[in-house]
């Protein structure tokens, strides 16, 4: 048995032996030279994305180069100290926060707060007159105390399309800002030379090539809300382009009483500047004006084949 298993052994040896000498490249271990880094790693902050929009990963504090429109004042813009803007767009801050300094006068009231902020950040978002060009909508507190002020942006009373912002107040100061807005516009004029009747000529022309219109009765007219075409006069920015304001006419029409479009007219030439629809399955559900609410969503799908 002792023998067995010793012819066991040293054949095991001899195999091993066998495979080692079959090797015909042996294996090179490399010594990679050992160099001592000489700047410490940078950090790289990358650009984040929120719906889109690029933003800066870290805020900038006190100051903000406005950038990337031709028209815009590219020369820096000091923020009032201890302020931070961020979620830049177009060369402009949407969210600017912090309290403002305790050299600014105290004011009494929550609204003259938040247009006290708006005035002292007025450069930052390109405003010429932040007290002239921002009305107080709606004053709002929520469950845990903080208080939200409601802007929108206008011109000599004729507002701004798709722009509004929110002010934040807490412990009675206002501590950020946020929302969507213009730099003041420059239009020839805020007089329309095209009339709102004409106007709603051409977005019934339009949308009869499309869909059958029919005029309503005063009981569909109550489903509604009103008549099925009304307008009121805006300043609009095709694309969204700071540069590309145009004095329209935004007209909400009714085909029936299911479905409701908007369109932008231009107020002199009458040319549609943009278009967008949304259907209702509840006849009866009357589609409230809330210019703000859409704008603060941030979203409108362009219906291009209405144009």
């Amino acid at each position: 048995m002792k023998k067995i298993l010793l012819l066991a052994a040293l054949s095991a040896t001899l195999g091993s032996t066998a495979l080692l000498a079959q090797r015909t490249t042996p294996i090179k271990t490399v010594d990679r030279p050992k160099t001592a880094r000489t700047e410490p790693l940078k950090r790289i902050e990358p650009l984040t994305t929120e719906l889109g929009v690029p933003t800066l990963a870290r805020p900038l504090e006190g100051r903000l180069i406005v950038k990337s429109i031709d028209n815009f004042d590219r020369s820096p813009i000091e923020l009032p100290k201890g302020l931070t803007a961020s979620r830049i767009e177009n060369g402009l801050p949407r969210w600017i926060e912090g309290a403002l300094p305790t050299s600014f006068k105290a004011v009494k009231t929550t609204e003259e707060r938040a247009l006290q902020y708006v005035a002292a950040i007025g450069k930052a978002m390109n405003i010429t007159n932040p007290s002239e060009e921002f009305d107080i909508t709606t004053v709002e507190t929520d469950d845990i105390g903080q208080t939200h002020v409601r802007m929108r942006q206008k011109l000599d009373d004729v507002p701004v399309y798709g722009s509004a912002v929110i002010a934040h107040e807490v412990n009675g100061k206002i501590q950020r800002l946020n929302g969507a807005y213009f730099p003041t516009p420059s239009v020839k004029t805020l007089i329309p030379t095209l009339s709102a009747t004409a106007a709603h000529a051409n977005v019934r022309t339009v949308l009869s090539a499309k869909k059958p219109f029919s005029d309503f009765t005063e009981e569909q007219k109550h489903y509604i809300g009103g008549e099925q075409l009304r307008s009121s006069l805006v300043i609009f920015h095709k694309n969204d382009d700071p540069t590309a304001e145009r004095l329209a006419y935004h007209v909400v029409a009714y085909p029936n009483v299911l479905h409701r479009y908007e369109y932008l007219v231009d107020a002199e030439n009458g040319a549609i500047l943009d278009s967008f629809g949304a259907s209702c399955s509840i006849a009866g559900h009357h589609h409230e004006e809330d210019e703000l609410e859409t704008s603060l969503r941030g979203t409108k799908q362009t219906n291009s084949e209405l144009n």
